[in-house]
């Protein structure tokens, strides 16, 4: 009896085997939802768009992207983790949902550890210190000395309780000793505005915003990183300015929900790092300051769980603590 149940047991397995490889085999037949958790406009938006188009051209199939906003991406990235795992609903996210919100909503809808079935790395991009022409600065010092002359008159501004400007801006408050005011909106293409008309004045953002730094619409005085930038090597670093250790980085990365079969798991991370050696490809994102990644879908599953526990250090360092906000999206 025991040797029969061994048996049925081996044979549910093969059978299982089997079926996903020959799914993986007839896969994709239809259009693919990619969804993106954050609003249009933004740095995730703007990368997520091109690396649609080459994938679908490369799959010959459709790759539709739908943005999903709330609550700091927590709203798409659920919608992701609670779809069939059947290769046809993917996440393309930044680090936020998976490394970062759990400390700022506290418990999630979705686990970012069991829900998904990580497919592979794409980009990494250093974030850069932005502040509106309508303020007299031109790096962190003088900036720094303006905040605390006007203690809770400055804004910084985010795309949501919980992304990468939210939580640079408040680290910055605690690293600088000063005191800004948050304000969240729902789509980098509403924050733009906001800081070139002075309703906003500081903004920590990906290196896509360099654009509008060297049209004159707005500053960049300072990398986020510990590191100069080869988008912007004219830049200096916060350790430079004064504020030794900060190094804010954002990374974008693929995921399916949990139990997506290997074989299209495979399948697609064989397809991001393909990609991140053609030139056109390259070429369309490194002029916005992304810096490519790769690696397996063990590597992405290991940078998820390191980074999720070097951010709530951080914050138990920073003493940063959230009450229930109301995320919007980026």
């Amino acid at each position: 009896m025991v040797q029969s149940k061994g048996l049925l047991s081996a044979f549910v397995l093969a059978a299982s085997v089997a079926f996903s490889c020959a799914h993986a085999q007839n896969w994709p037949t239809k259009p693919i939802r990619m969804i993106v958790p954050f609003g249009a406009g933004g740095p995730t938006d703007v990368l997520a768009r091109p690396f649609a188009e080459k994938l679908g051209g490369t799959l010959k199939q459709q790759v539709i992207i739908e943005n999903r906003v709330g609550a700091g991406g927590n709203i798409g990235t659920e919608l992701v983790a609670k779809a069939d795992p059947d290769g046809y609903t993917l996440l393309f996210t930044a680090s936020g949902p998976m490394i970062i919100n759990d400390q700022v909503y506290g418990k999630l809808p979705y686990d970012p550890e069991k829900d998904f079935s990580p497919i592979g790395m794409i980009m990494s991009v250093p974030m850069i210190l932005m502040v509106s022409t309508t303020i007299p600065v031109n790096n962190v010092a003088e900036l720094v000395q303006l905040a605390k002359s006007r203690p809770g008159k400055l804004n910084f501004a985010s795309g949501g309780y919980g992304t990468g400007p939210h939580i640079g801006g408040e680290l910055f408050k605690r690293w600088a000793g000063i005191d800004i005011v948050h304000i969240p909106y729902k789509s980098g293409s509403q924050i733009y505005p906001a800081l070139m008309s002075g309703e906003a004045q500081i903004y920590f953002d990906a290196t896509i915003g360099l654009p509008y730094t060297r049209g004159g619409k707005l500053k960049a005085i300072s990398t986020a990183s510990s590191k100069r930038i080869s988008a912007a090597p004219e830049l200096p670093t916060m350790t430079e300015a004064g504020l030794p250790g900060v190094d804010i980085w954002s990374w974008y990365a693929l995921l399916g929900p949990a139990g997506t079969s290997r074989p299209i798991v495979t399948a697609l991370n064989t397809e991001i790092n393909r990609m991140l050696k053609d030139a056109e490809f390259l070429a369309k994102v490194s002029v916005l300051g992304f810096e490519p990644d790769g690696g397996t879908p063990e590597q992405l599953a290991e940078r998820i769980r390191t980074d999720r526990k070097r951010v709530e250090n951080n914050f138990k360092a920073a003493g940063l603590r959230f009450e229930q906000p109301s995320g919007t999206g980026r």
